[in-house]
C-alpha cells in the first residue's frame, strides 16, 4: 500500500497501513 503524506502543525507526517490494519505514522524531521 501506498503511504499516507500529510501536513500537521508545520511538520511532515507520513502513515503507513499495513494488512492487518496496523497504522504506523511518524514524522520526518531534517
Amino acid at each position: 500500500m501506498a503511504p499516507i503524506t500529510y501536513m500537521m502543525n508545520g511538520e511532515q507526517y507520513v502513515s503507513v497501513i499495513f494488512p492487518g490494519h496496523t497504522l504506523v505514522t511518524f514524522g520526518l524531521r531534517d
